[in-house]
């Protein structure tokens, strides 16, 4: 028995020194089946991306937010949204850290299967659709450009329609990157333009192409508030 013991070990110690990464690399727990992770962006135009989905074009609306809430109002629900926002984004990335999957129609069909999926998709549409109806119709010039149909239809066919349908989302840092100046460009022309533009406009009121007249009623309608109860 101790020949046939000390035989053993020496053919163990043999090929431990033969392969001498085989005693730490070989999992514990047997060979389980790992799921493989897919290379992703990198860390700047993973932010930009990050940064254009929080902002994107919700930002203009902030203005008119405050106006219809008061400045206490509008910072209450400014921080509890944002607060929100982070415990979902800490829920997604702990979910794509422990499941390797990197898309929502992914982690809905990880949770529910195939009817995760197809509701995970049915709501991102349905929320892309409500945002295109609240736009509004309005009366345009007679100048190409000024026509948002067309605008809209060439932006997408030019612009997003080639977006789409990259295989890999790393080059939309670049445009992630773009848009993210023209909406700190937008900001501060706006600024700007508040210090040029009187408030309350003259009695004659202003307008615009023949099409919108802008006025005010007092100068209370330029004085912010502090909380406002709307009606409507």
């Amino acid at each position: 028995m101790s020949v046939n013991g000390s035989t053993q070990t020496d053919f163990y110690t043999d090929r431990a020194s033969r392969n001498p990464e085989s005693s730490e690399m070989t999992p514990l727990l047997g060979n389980r089946s790992v799921q493989p992770r897919t290379t992703g962006a990198s860390f700047a135009s993973s932010v930009f991306n990050l940064m254009n989905a929080i902002m994107g074009s919700g930002i203009l609306g902030l203005a008119y937010a405050m106006a219809g809430t008061g400045i206490v109002g509008f910072c209450t629900l400014l921080v509890l949204v944002a607060f929100l926002a982070a415990f979902s984004l800490h829920l997604l990335l702990k979910l794509c850290d422990e499941t390797g999957i990197n898309s929502y129609e992914g982690l809905g069909e990880k949770a529910l299967q195939k009817p995760g999926k197809v509701l995970v998709g049915v709501t991102i549409l349905i929320q892309n659709i409500a945002i295109c109806s609240l736009l509004g119709v309005e009366n345009t010039g007679t100048a190409w450009y000024e026509n948002g149909k067309l605008l809209l239809v060439m932006i997408t066919v030019l612009v997003v329609l080639p977006l789409s349908l990259l295989p890999k989302i790393g080059f939309l840092g670049y445009t992630s990157s773009i848009s993210f100046i023209f909406i700190l460009y937008f900001t501060v022309v706006v600024v700007v333009k508040k210090w040029s533009i009187p408030c309350p406009l003259p009695q004659n009121g202003t307008r615009l192409r023949g099409t919108f007249e802008v006025s005010n009623s007092s100068a209370s309608d330029c004085t912010p508030k502090l909380f406002v109860i709307s009606v409507k």
